[in-house]
């Protein structure tokens, strides 16, 4: 595990460095969220954030015109009438 040091600002604004966002590919107008405990603080991105992100890794290797959600409906149907 990776510690930096930085400095909070006056007002109590903590500023990431631009590399460490770069590295873990953040950008403007994403929400972040922040675990916090005792003694810790977590950043990452928002569960919504996270979902657009897994959706664009499949939409990689499906086409554009396949429908995985009616995929599915078609399939659970199928199954239905065959019970």
């Amino acid at each position: 595990m990776e510690v930096l040091r930085i400095e909070s600002g006056s007002n109590g604004v903590i500023q990431l460095p631009p590399k460490l966002l770069a590295e873990m590919d953040f950008h403007e107008g994403q929400t972040i969220e922040i675990e916090r405990d005792k003694n810790s603080l977590r950043v990452k991105l928002a569960v919504a954030e996270r979902v657009k992100r897994a959706q664009a890794l499949v939409r990689k290797h499906i086409p554009a015109e396949v429908s995985l959600v009616d995929d599915l409906i078609k399939e659970r149907r199928s199954e239905a009438e065959n019970e």
